[in-house]
């Protein structure tokens, strides 16, 4: 420690020292990207966000985040259906 505080390496710990008090600061998502709105579903945005809970009891199982994986997959799957229709349709006129 003593070699530490005469060299440039002391910042380390100071930034280690910020880093452990925003993981210790409940509420502070510091290291949480924000997902801006046309990002993603609202579903998936949702999905992301409850990874990301501090309590594992209020995380998503593998099973939630399976099904809602297929959930989007069907929407996807619907617009392009719903796409190709109408572009099918706007060529029959």
């Amino acid at each position: 420690m003593l070699y530490l505080q005469r060299t440039n390496y002391m910042h380390h710990f100071r930034v280690a020292s910020v880093i452990i008090g925003h993981l210790q600061t409940p509420g502070d998502n510091i290291f949480r990207p924000l997902i801006p709105e046309e990002a993603c579903s609202p579903s998936l945005r949702t999905m992301i966000e409850n990874c990301w809970e501090e309590d594992p009891r209020g995380r998503p199982s593998f099973a939630e985040i399976e099904e809602i994986f297929r959930q989007i997959r069907a929407c996807v799957a619907i617009g392009y259906i719903c796409r190709f229709i109408g572009v099918a349709l706007e060529g029959g006129d």
